[in-house]
């Protein structure tokens, strides 16, 4: 038999008992089937696999790690308090602690007030790059920003992730946002609308959370995916690229 190890601890997919080995490698099958490419279905797999970032940047490792939210993932990402990582080492660290207020949620609002003031919608036409480079270029790419929001937000000492959102039932209808740990809860935050949402759990099991927002938008929360950004990972590739002919077509651009 083939244990796939895909990132969770060895304890998971480990055991002496076949019975365990065999249980844990059918959870783990259903797992992948959830992750990457595949993890927001089928329909919205062509516009991933077609991804405009260059090949081996950590925006496509991004993709790939990608694990889809349901019932089963909801007791992985939602147990316990997440660890609070140091990131006084990271260039924006001096930059981003000019912006804590008074109450975490405040710094939230003031780390998304500082990115918003800076997004150019003339900017170049390119995809990637280091944090530094896209909080410079003020890209509204939602994807490029996503991960800045989790170098900012943990450089605010807040646990931060990206989550990948799509709407099922439309061609190449996909976001990608935060979500950001204050309060002892889970927030979704959506840095390019400026909206601050309850978590992708909370909306998960209770779409009335989000009864206000557009309808377009609240079609996004069909399915989500959760991935996770280590933005201190020496081993990030942060390869810049322009828009492939399959994302100008979907662009008209």
């Amino acid at each position: 038999m083939i244990i796939v190890y895909i990132g969770f601890k060895r304890e998971d997919i480990y055991c002496s008992k076949f019975l365990r080995i065999y249980t844990s490698f059918l959870s783990l099958y259903d797992i992948a089937m959830k992750r990457g490419y595949d993890a927001l279905g089928s329909r919205f797999k062509k516009t991933l696999i077609n991804d405009s970032h260059a090949a081996g940047s950590i925006d496509i490792e991004l993709i790939k790690g990608m694990i889809a939210l349901d019932d089963e993932m909801m007791n992985r990402f939602y147990e316990g308090v997440p660890q609070v990582l140091s990131m006084r080492d990271h260039e924006l660290y001096p930059l981003v602690r000019k912006y804590a207020q008074d109450s975490p949620k405040n710094t939230v609002k003031s780390i998304v007030g500082m990115y918003q003031a800076r997004i150019d919608d003339e900017a170049e036409m390119i995809l990637g790059g280091s944090d530094k480079e896209i909080l410079e270029r003020g890209t509204d790419w939602c994807a490029d920003v996503a991960r800045l929001g989790v170098t900012l937000f943990m450089c605010a000492d807040l646990p931060s992730r990206l989550v990948y959102l799509c709407d099922t039932d439309k061609d190449n209808w996909g976001h990608c946002i935060n979500e950001v740990y204050f309060d002892d809860a889970w927030h979704l935050v959506d840095i390019v609308n400026g909206y601050i949402l309850a978590s992708a759990k909370a909306i998960y099991y209770d779409k009335e959370l989000i009864k206000d927002l557009p309808e377009d938008y609240r079609g996004y929360f069909k399915a989500m995916a959760v991935s996770i950004y280590d933005p201190l990972d020496k081993d990030n590739n942060y390869a810049v690229s322009g828009f492939n002919d399959y994302y100008r077509e979907i662009l008209k651009i």
